[in-house]
This record gives C-alpha cells, sequence and structure tokens, in this order.
C-alpha cells in the first residue's frame, strides 16, 4: 500500500478519527496519524528513525513516546 493510497482513503480516516479520540492534544492525533501512515506505508523498515526520516521529521523522538 502506497502512503498516497492510505492518507486519502475513508478507512483511514475513520481510524485516525477514531484513534484519534484516545489523545486530547491535537499535536499527538498528529503524530499518530503520521505513525500509523509510516507503519502502513512501503518504508522497508518500521523503526522509529526510519519512521521519522520517511515522514521528513528531524529526529524519532515524537514517534517514540508512541511505541
Amino acid at each position: 500500500m502506497v502512503l498516497d493510497d492510505v492518507g486519502g482513503s475513508a478507512i483511514f480516516d475513520k481510524l485516525t478519527n477514531r484513534l484519534g479520540s484516545l489523545f486530547p492534544r491535537s499535536e499527538t492525533r498528529e503524530r499518530v496519524a503520521g505513525y500509523v501512515k509510516g507503519l502502513l506505508s512501503q518504508c522497508q523498515r518500521k523503526t522509529c528513525w526510519q519512521l521519522a526520516e520517511w515522514l521528513g521529521e528531524d529526529s524519532p523522538h515524537r514517534y517514540s513516546v508512541l511505541t
């Protein structure tokens, strides 16, 4: 599955809305959505470092707290 296919799908939107209710802060909800996109992406390895790089972040710290 390609990131573009995942990010725009109704199923992905339903999933992120459902998960979003678990996180009161909007920043955390955005990070969770990005993390799930990374997990469903074509990224070869699914470590926090590589997912963060793949998503264009400087460091994995924002994603490592989600694991």
